[in-house]
């Protein structure tokens, strides 16, 4: 049982170390996440059921990836051929290796999305989002894991903090923690 839980402690180093990075470098980036912020209240503004909650943050996550792909590649939903929603993250961890850690976080929202969508009884629990609960609580200053009970509400908070460090990249301050975050990244690899 000890062996399990230093292998869950490795398991996480790099993520808490991705996000110690992170917080060092947030003042410099705050400009970014008001701006962000204040876009993403309006996307959030209406509410739903569960079910309703979910597709609007996938589909927010989406809409940030999108906007991250035309900046780094110019592709844009014009563009020759259309690809899906994990095709899209595949390419974004391709372009930005140092990306990976929160991508986890989206693929598991993914899951949960489909399963919803093919699963009429489908129950979300906390635990087919250990990544998410993770990266949320290695974030937060405030946020105490044990008070993370509802799923939603996490994939909630996981969407701002995605759409947050995705949109930053298209700063110049961006493009250096990018880098400094794909070094983290490659010491973990």
């Amino acid at each position: 049982m000890g062996h399990n839980k230093d292998n869950t402690k490795s398991k996480f180093a790099w993520m808490e170390e991705w996000a110690k990075h992170y917080k060092s470098n947030f003042k410099d980036i705050a400009k970014i996440y008001n701006n962000t912020r204040e876009e993403l209240d309006g996307l959030f503004e209406f509410k739903q059921d569960k079910v309703g909650r979910l597709l609007r943050c996938h589909l927010i996550i989406e809409h940030f990836i999108d906007r991250n792909l035309e900046f780094e590649i110019n592709l844009t939903q014009n563009s020759e051929g259309s690809f899906r929603f994990l095709q899209k993250v595949i390419l974004i961890e391709n372009l930005n290796p140092g990306l990976k850690p929160i991508l986890i976080g989206v693929r598991e929202i993914n899951k949960v999305r489909n399963r919803i969508a093919h699963q009429l009884n489908y129950t979300i629990r906390l635990s087919t989002l250990p990544h998410v609960k993770k990266l949320v609580t290695s974030y937060s200053q405030t946020t105490n894991s044990k008070e993370l009970i509802d799923p939603i509400d996490l994939i909630e908070i996981f969407t701002y903090l995605f759409c947050h460090i995705i949109n930053e990249e298209t700063t110049e301050k961006g493009r250096q923690i990018k880098k400094e975050r794909i070094e983290i990244y490659k010491k973990y690899s």
